[in-house]
Formats: structure tokens, sequence, C-alpha cells
């Protein structure tokens, strides 16, 4: 009955289909199968999960769509489970002391490292940026490494391009011994597939730049296209200034290596993070005990650009956080071309009267631009979700999916009854529809090659189940769900 139905009614039906629907309804039969690979039914199609795809799909194909959303599916089912499979646990030895990672590219197969080394007395310390291939199958190989200025608060952001098959990446660093600096390099990838890697590969360094002045230092560096976003805080030279600190961003154009300079509105504002989403920048900062939030256009307007003007906001929101205190987390995820939603995590410790410990609640806030809003009013934003994890009042590690979706942390609390440190990996995730799953990651005792209490770093990437853990042994593992 259903197939005698025209095939533009077939089609206006499978449009409101979920995405694992239509994948059933394709296994019905041959007719149905070949009606619903068309590529403008998938490019169409609402995916509630994080995808391994760009957010524009315009164009890909339809059966490239539907291997990423039959991957995710996957994901999601395993991620579900009271005990996650391990699929695969891929071990990377001897990298120094690993301070920050970054996967990138399709399938997330490539991994950023920054590590520093000679850690021994008279032996001059080192920072070494590098980049690794994590194929599917076989061992993984380093495509490059390169020694970048140390520096205590050295820190990346890299981006894969997919147009060129390369990662851009961008290097900050900057101490009271060397002088800030931003650098950007460029790593083909285009020779680098499963079974075979072009070892040769050079980082090319395209872009530098060091500022002279001292109390300048660069922050939240961001990578969207061509362009690059760096924020750049200047200490005030007098210490009576009623501004301490001034905040802007330096835009840099790759193709013309044009360099712009724009203020951003953050009177008062402390511990200010940028974050980049397509079409929208976010400033988010601290007032007092308040939690702030304002969206900008994005790119700004040429005449703001020209003269160097502040970025006008489009809206402001006061995040309602329960309790003064409390630190607030962001993905570290490149997501300069997803979907303008930034979600936003605040941790805030609570007395409890069943532990001599405080108990710590996580508040997660979804806020969703819209390009047609625009107001001066600063309008308070309760929590999307509000849940209190394991009693563990210290966290070595938070890595939040750039969707906002899935959530991976590590607990460590010291036992009432042992009096010995215990950690516990955990995991969780968020949808209107089933509100929060949180279980542990793994069970407490499972056996694996390391020590949890080894954790130094980690990154996360939700859409691919990848969790890379930077250990104080001087080793990473990747471990994939």
């Amino acid at each position: 009955m259903f197939l005698n139905l025209p095939q533009d009614i077939i089609l206006a039906v499978c449009e409101h289909l979920q995405p694992q629907d239509l994948l059933l309804l394709q296994q019905t039969c041959r007719g149905l199968h070949d009606l619903t690979a068309a590529d403008y039914l998938w490019r169409g199609l609402s995916f509630d999960l994080p995808l391994d795809l760009p957010a524009v799909r315009s164009n890909l194909s339809g059966r490239q769509i539907q291997q990423s959303a039959v991957r995710a599916l996957r994901v999601e089912h395993n991620w579900h489970q009271r005990q996650s499979k391990i699929r695969r646990l891929t071990r990377i030895p001897n990298l120094g002391t690993v301070v920050q990672l970054q996967l990138i590219g399709p399938s997330s197969q490539h991994l950023v490292l920054l590590s520093h080394s000679g850690r021994v007395r008279h032996t001059r310390v080192t920072t070494h940026l590098s980049v690794w291939h994590i194929p599917s199958s076989g061992q993984p190989s380093c495509l490059t490494s390169i020694e970048v200025p140390h520096a205590k608060n050295s820190k990346f952001t890299a981006a894969y391009c997919d147009r060129n098959q390369e990662a851009l990446i961008a290097v900050s660093a900057g101490d009271n011994h060397v002088k800030s600096l931003l650098k950007v390099f460029t790593v083909s990838l285009h020779d680098v597939r499963d079974g075979f890697d072009n070892n040769s590969s050079v980082a090319k360094e395209i872009f530098c730049e060091m500022r002279t002045d001292d109390g300048e230092i660069f922050f939240d560096v961001q990578i969207s296209g061509s362009t690059i976003v760096a924020g750049l805080a200047t200490l005030a030279q007098d210490t009576s200034s009623m501004i301490p600190v001034a905040y802007q961003i330096l835009l840099i154009d790759l193709n013309t290596h044009r360099r712009t300079v724009v203020g951003i509105p953050s009177q008062g504002l402390e511990r200010i993070r940028l974050k980049l989403y397509r079409d929208v920048l976010f400033v988010i900062g601290v007032q007092n005990t308040a939690l702030l939030v304002s969206t900008h256009q994005w790119p700004p307007d040429a005449e703001v650009v020209a003269n160097g003007e502040q970025l006008p906001w489009m809206s402001k929101y006061r995040l309602v956080v329960p309790g003064p205190d409390f630190e607030y987390h962001l993905s570290d995820e490149n997501t300069a071309l997803c979907d303008p939603t930034l979600t936003l995590l605040a941790l805030t410790d609570h007395a409890s009267s069943f532990s001599a410990y405080p108990q710590q609640k996580i508040s997660v806030f979804n806020i969703a631009f819209k390009s047609n809003t625009v107001s001066d009013e600063e309008r308070p934003l309760n929590p999307s979700y509000v849940f209190t994890p394991a009693r563990g009042a210290y966290r070595a590690f938070i890595c939040l999916g750039k969707t906002g979706y899935r959530l991976v942390w590590q607990e460590n609390w010291v036992g009432e009854d042992t009096e010995m440190d215990e950690y516990q990996f955990m995991k969780a995730s968020f949808s209107e529809s089933s509100g929060v799953y949180a279980e542990p990651l793994w069970p407490k005792h499972a056996v694996l090659p390391f020590q949890p209490s080894a954790s130094r770093s980690a990154c996360f990437e939700e859409a691919t189940g990848k969790l890379c853990l930077a250990l104080w042994t001087e080793e990473v593992y990747v471990v994939q769900f």
C-alpha cells in the first residue's frame, strides 16, 4: 500500500523521519532502499546526535551522510551501555610531558600534541608540537615534530582544512621570560591514510606575530577558515587605572597577512574566554559573582574592522549559577564551523551533611544564538540541566564535546574508610527527551594498562567516541568507544 503512493509523497513522509527510522525503512525492500538514498533527503535531515561531518553538508553525498549517521548510532548505543565497550586501545610512548592534545580530521585520525621535555637539572627544557596519525588499524606514526618557544602557558589550537587536506595549527606562548607571540603552521595530511604514512610531512610556518610590549598576552586563539582570531589581554601600566586589563581581538587574514585589532566590551569582567561558532562570537566572563555571556555578529561589519571599533553585541545573558563560588568550562574543540549554540558547564561546591568533603554540582547551560534577535537587555538564563556527580571534589580533567551532547571527566576523592585516593572515570550525555545520563565510563576496578591516578590531561571527540589520555608517565593512550 505504501509503495503505491506517488514518490513525492513517500519522500515527503521520509523527510519527517528520524535517521534511525529511515535506515530501518531502507532495509524493507529494494525499491525503498533506492528511493530513500536520495542526496537531498539526507542533506535535509535533522540529527540529534553529533556527526563526524561539517555543519554545512550541501557538498556531501547522501551516502557520506548515511555512513556517518550509522557510525553515530553505533557510538550512541555503546555510550548508553552500563559498561561501554572499548573497541580499540592505542598507546603512544616516550612523548615527554604532554600538556595539551587535540583530535582533528576525518574520523579524528590525527592527533596534535604539545609536550615539554628535559626535566633533569641543568638541562634546557624544550617544547615540541607534534602531529600523529592514528589509523583505524596498525600502529600510530609521527608525521612531524617541531620545536616551539618554551613558556609556562604555551597553548595551541588546530583545525582541519578539507579543501587542502592539511592541518592548520596556531601556537601561542608567553611568560615573564618569553615575549608573547603567536605562530601559525600548516602540515600536509593528503598523503596519509590507513596503511600508508608519508613520514616526510613538514610543518611550514606561515605567520609569526610577536608583541613587543610587556603585559600583552594572547589567549583563546581560534581558527575560522583562513582567518586567525586571537584574544589579546593588555595589563595596564598605571597601577591606579580603573581598568587593570584591556581586552581586544586580533584578526589575521592568512591569505593577505593583514592584521586588524577590534575591541571587546569587557568592562568589569574577569576570567574572560572567547568561543567562535559559525556566524557568532561568544564572549564569556565573570563579573563579581555573576557569569555573563554576550553574543557578537561574526564576521564583524567592515566598518567596525576598518576603524578598530569595539564589537557591538547582539544579546547579553546573565547565567543563573547555583552558588557564588564556581568555575566554568567550555569545549576545547574547534567550533568555528558548528551551529551557533554554546554549551557551558558551571561547577559549584556545596557542603554535604553525609560527607566531610564538598559535593559538587554541574550546571549545563545551552545558549542558542538567533541572528534576528538584537537586545540591549541583560536576560537571565537558567541551566538546561543540573546534576550532582559522584562524591569527587577534584577533577584531573573535564572534557566537553563541541556540540555539548557528551561529557567525560575524572573524579578523585579520599576514601572515608581507607583514607586513600580513589579515582573514577565518568561519562554523561544530555538530551531534551531523556535528560541527564551519567554513569562510570568503565568499571572502577577495570583492568587497564595504566593507572587512573597517572592521568594528566585529556581530549575527547564526541562524534567518533575517541578519548585521548596523557599520563604523567610520558605516554598517551587513545581509547576508542
